[in-house]
């Protein structure tokens, strides 16, 4: 049984070069959306950002709409992966979450 829940008003934006901060992500969706806030998950030894992110939008709506037209998208040179975060209970994977 999967414990997972998708977050309709969050995604989850892949394939980001290590370099991007989090003002920057931010504006590239602010452009055309309302965005609450970004956050990344950071790698706890390194402190340095892993290879995503994650947008949470101030409705639903507009993170529907930033999925579907975010395809091919690039930044950095890196075309995006997007798609709706899945919730969990636990954090396994030895990183740290910083908005």
């Amino acid at each position: 049984m999967n414990n997972e829940t998708i977050e309709t008003n969050k995604l989850f934006v892949g394939n980001l070069h290590w370099n991007v901060r989090r003002q920057e992500l931010k504006e590239f969706f602010w452009q055309r959306w309302e965005v609450a806030y970004a956050s990344v998950s950071l790698d706890r030894e390194s402190r340095r950002s892993r290879w995503f992110w994650f947008v949470t939008f101030i409705n639903g709506e507009d993170a529907i709409k930033a999925k579907e037209e975010c395809v091919w998208k690039t930044l950095h040179d890196r075309e995006l992966f997007v798609d709706f975060a899945r919730a969990r209970e636990d954090n396994e994977n030895n990183e740290i979450t910083e908005e």
